[in-house]
């Protein structure tokens, strides 16, 4: 049976509301998606951590320490679903867009030659002094802090919420989606041994998918995740065991509310697609800028 490509398990939901009690945080729906999630590709699985680092680290877990493993020895990223869902929804209409050649072979460069961009770009509009607004293809673009290079940022996954970030983007290119990653930097220091040891199994490679067949993953994860947060509502408001965590007065229907809102996410999304990109300007610019020659 083929692995599908976003992959994820809940926790169970007392586990879950005890925990954000305990720690004070807001009973929304947004914190009910707590559980483990990883991307299957035929070269790696991304976001499962090393047995070198399971090994190393202490299993009574720190709640800040995004990067620790839970009580139950689970073997990959462990934080709110959503985020990982979110993320890829919100750059969907960009990545829905097939790119030119020339960005297409921008994305195959290392990531450390992509970091080297960054830097390009926001010298060049520090040096020009002026604000660069495409609108043409409606993203304006104003003069940017080093870590908003225009093009790129549109196509990257947002994994800053991860302590030692790895890098994870995604474009199309004609009819097909690819998908680059570089973990290699992810490293913690074993005490024991004194040496850097790998966080996660992946390293660095790309994967690429007919178009159609990743919006078909992307679909079954959203309803797969959907299905199973559906569930989750409707077992709280069944039990009165789980709603006597909640505070006194609680207002169930928000987590009703807000699920039918993320249910229709990926259709609205859709909506935004084809982003029209005036491709010609964007390529004069990263010229100008000395990242496509």
């Amino acid at each position: 049976m083929t692995k599908p490509l976003f992959d994820f398990q809940l926790i169970d939901l007392e586990t879950i509301i005890s925990g954000l009690i305990e720690s004070n945080c807001q009973l929304c729906w947004y914190w009910l998606t707590y559980g483990y999630y990883w991307i299957n590709t035929k070269q790696e699985t991304l976001f499962q951590l090393s047995d070198e680092y399971i090994n190393s680290v202490n299993t009574n877990v720190n709640t800040d320490d995004t990067t620790q493993i839970k009580a139950d020895n689970k073997k990959y990223m462990d934080y709110e679903v959503v985020r990982l869902w979110e993320d890829i929804i919100e750059i969907l209409p960009t990545i829905c867009q097939s790119v030119p050649d020339e960005f297409h072979q921008l994305f195959l460069q290392p990531i450390d030659k992509i970091n080297e961009y960054y830097d390009r770009w926001f010298d060049y509009t520090q040096q020009e002094e002026q604000k660069l607004e495409y609108r043409k293809h409606g993203l304006p673009f104003t003069k940017p802090c080093p870590f908003n290079n225009f093009f790129f940022d549109s196509h990257d996954v947002n994994l800053l919420y991860i302590d030692i970030a790895p890098f994870l983007y995604l474009w199309r290119y004609k009819n097909d989606m690819w998908i680059a990653w570089d973990f290699t930097h992810c490293q913690h220091f074993n005490e024991e041994t004194q040496q850097q040891i790998p966080i996660w199994t992946a390293t660095k490679s790309t994967y690429h998918l007919p178009f159609d067949e990743f919006i078909q993953e992307l679909n079954n994860f959203h309803q797969k995740f959907m299905t199973q947060m559906e569930q989750r509502i409707g077992e709280i408001l069944q039990s009165s065991k789980l709603q006597k965590l909640y505070p006194k007065g609680y207002n169930f229907s928000q987590l009703i509310q807000e699920h039918e809102q993320r249910k229709q996410a990926i259709t609205e999304q859709l909506k935004k697609h084809p982003v029209s990109f005036d491709w010609e300007e964007m390529i004069f610019h990263h010229q100008q800028a000395g990242i496509l020659i």
